[in-house]
């Protein structure tokens, strides 16, 4: 399917006379798909309320610690069977005080939660169906760590999201 969408993109790409990009990379890539042609090619990323996502005046990292993850968990792309190997790989005596948190409009795959079964963490872990804007704020704001495994990302606002509001990132290199 990817290979179809690239295709795609790339005669979308060619037959407009403007474009906006949120990341170095796309523009790059843009501006040389148009190299023989005038098109109007804008950087502009995206950007998040820093009044919204900002730490929280209280945070206590012994109470409840969790890695916390956000997004189209039900998308390959973000990998989150790469998050779940992870942390599964965590000495037992860190695993059983750190849950891993995982939030979105869509879960992770059945694949997942059969995988976290097998490795006999299942019941370390937890998602979240649609959190409120204000759930979501507080789901960052708690958190030990952010973590987000995309093997594709166009820009990673939730990584924004997550160190506006003071939680350290970890991330692949993705792109974006």
């Amino acid at each position: 399917m990817t290979e179809i969408t690239d295709r795609m993109d790339d005669r979308a790409l060619r037959a407009v006379n403007a474009i906006q990009v949120m990341n170095h990379w796309m523009y790059e890539y843009a501006r040389e798909l148009n190299e023989d042609r005038d098109v109007d090619l804008l950087y502009a990323p995206p950007g998040i309320d820093a009044h919204l996502f900002c730490p929280a005046s209280e945070r206590n990292l012994n109470r409840d610690p969790y890695v916390f993850c956000v997004g189209r968990l039900d998308d390959r792309r973000k990998n989150i069977g790469l998050l779940l190997e992870a942390y599964a790989l965590l000495p037992e005596v860190v695993r059983s005080r750190l849950r891993l948190v995982t939030a979105g409009l869509a879960g992770p795959p059945d694949s997942f939660w059969q995988r976290a079964e097998a490795l006999g963490i299942r019941d370390r872990i937890e998602f979240i169906y649609r959190p409120s804007r204000d759930e979501l704020i507080a789901l960052h704001q708690k958190a030990s760590i952010f973590a987000l495994p995309s093997e594709e990302e166009g820009f990673g606002v939730v990584l924004l999201e997550a160190m506006a509001c003071g939680i350290p990132v970890v991330s692949t290199r993705s792109g974006g």
